[in-house]
């Protein structure tokens, strides 16, 4: 009787039958892996920063404000950064960061950067309590457009 018979007829199938020179017993079948994470690991996790407001100032306003800009007080809470970018026509154009207290105390300072179109950064501050603050953006001579972002984390 064939295999094709055996089929038809509703006969049992056994690998010596279908590979009569086939040893069944030799090696047992190796349990099978799954590479798939747990269903808990699978969302991703949240950005390490995330972007709490920005503010793009035009050269002409740093020109027309003593070339300074000061935000509005907000509230920080977690951890703060600032960060600015700024670009140039190869003249040698500078800025400042500063994260300021209402009384006028600079709690951060990126120093004076380049605009070289490259994002400059404050070393983040930890709030223990809600604290306020503002941002303070001071444009060298001579001034240009200006992206200034605060960013928190937890």
């Amino acid at each position: 009787m064939t295999t094709l018979n055996k089929i038809a007829l509703g006969g049992a199938l056994t690998v010596a039958s279908l590979f009569p020179g086939l040893s069944t017993t030799a090696h047992a079948a190796a349990p099978a892996t799954s590479h798939a994470r747990p269903a808990s690991t699978e969302r991703a996790a949240p950005a390490a920063w995330s972007v709490k407001w920005r503010a793009k100032i035009s050269a002409s306003y740093f020109n027309a404000h003593a070339h300074r800009w000061v935000s509005q007080p907000f509230i920080a809470r977690g951890r703060l950064q600032g960060r600015f970018i700024c670009w140039n026509n190869r003249d040698g154009g500078t800025m400042r960061l500063q994260i300021i207290r209402e009384n006028g105390q600079i709690l951060r300072d990126t120093g004076v950067q380049p605009c070289d179109w490259h994002w400059h950064s404050t070393a983040s501050l930890r709030f223990q309590r809600a604290g306020i603050v503002r941002f303070r953006l001071e444009a060298g001579r001579p001034a240009h457009t200006t992206t200034v972002q605060a960013r928190a984390s937890r």
